[in-house]
């Protein structure tokens, strides 16, 4: 998708949000000339309310086109709440939705309230996904809990991309959860059982299975960047996916925020709730390229790729948007 088309000026200040400097003053050599996709936004830490969500996205120059994460930080108990969040996404002119709440595993839960997550049930997802119709879904899930298999299997058959997430699943658990359709990890490290030399756990299968995404949150607060490295390593060159797990602080100044009426607390652009937890991050997708670019040592070119047509070939909306080609979006 095109950003800033035809107003030179507006590419240049586009650019130089991801150019920067380095600490010894040396700009990035990037041409402002150059006219990049969009990238669209997998995972934001949001409210309920689309056209909210809409601003807070486009207003972090990112894609309105693919994610809200509508349902991970709001006190939805009831079946008919979510279904009404979802036509809220619909009529704020979402084409497609991110379910990350919900069906998590307790253990691995990070800054989502125990009480509002429910076991895989098969039947009520069912029917969310009937309500979705129209849109791309992608689910994040703890596969490993019981009847992750059906639920995996039912998201795959109904068009839906499914990523484990929140989960305190085994190596074995997680290869598993692959082979019956899961394609992705959710914020991989975070939120996940830790690697162990014995237990190698979910990252490792993250990192070492052919196909599979890994997608990181490049803030240098959720991962150190030689962990931010080693992923890039593991997954290039097509299947590290950065994405934010922004807040609504994004783009502002330190201070006291809340999600969904719970207390987050700004510090240095660190997020923290009231339990010490990481409440999302405060940096959009083009600080993310830039800190791949340091972290990793990469190109800049290089670093875009991987938030741009990397996920959107994720989720499935590659065909779209993600890179500037014929017959794709533009807006």
């Amino acid at each position: 998708m095109l950003s800033y088309s035809g107003e030179p000026e507006l590419v240049k200040e586009f650019l130089d949000r991801i150019k920067g400097a380095d600490e010894d003053g040396e700009a990035h050599a990037i041409d402002f000339n150059s006219v990049i996709p969009m990238p669209p936004e997998l995972n934001i830490s949001d409210s309920s309310d689309g056209d909210a969500a809409m601003k807070h996205i486009l207003g972090a120059g990112t894609d309105g086109y693919d994610d809200f994460e509508w349902i991970k930080f709001k006190s939805f108990r009831t079946v008919e709440q979510i279904e009404q969040a979802i036509d809220n996404v619909k009529a704020a002119g979402f084409d497609s939705i991110h379910l990350e709440g919900r069906y998590l595993n307790c253990k691995r839960r990070g800054a989502h309230r125990a009480d509002l997550l429910f076991p895989l049930d098969v039947n009520e997802f069912t029917a969310l996904l009937d309500r979705m119709e129209g849109l791309n879904v992608h689910i994040s899930c703890a596969a490993e809990l019981e009847g992750g298999e059906a639920f995996v299997k039912t998201a795959v058959s109904r068009g839906a991309t499914v990523s484990l997430g929140h989960t305190d699943a085994t190596y074995e658990e997680a290869l598993d959860a692959i082979s019956w359709g899961v394609n992705s990890f959710t914020h991989t490290f975070n939120a996940m059982r830790p690697i162990h030399h014995r237990e190698p756990g979910p990252v490792v299968a993250a990192l070492t299975t052919e196909g599979v995404y890994a997608e990181v949150i490049a803030d240098g607060f959720h991962l150190n960047p030689a962990i931010v490295k080693l992923s890039y390593l593991a997954k290039r060159p097509a299947h590290l996916t950065l994405i934010t797990d922004s807040m609504s602080a994004t783009r502002c100044a330190d201070g006291e925020y809340a999600i969904a009426g719970e207390k987050v607390y700004v510090v240095d652009g660190k997020a923290i709730n009231e339990e010490g937890n990481i409440s999302g991050s405060t940096i959009t997708l083009y600080q993310a390229v830039r800190n791949l670019m340091k972290f990793a040592g990469v190109s800049f070119a290089e670093a875009l790729a991987y938030a741009t047509i990397v996920p959107a070939t994720e989720v499935g909306i590659d065909s779209v948007t993600g890179s500037i080609d014929e017959g794709k979006s533009a807006d």
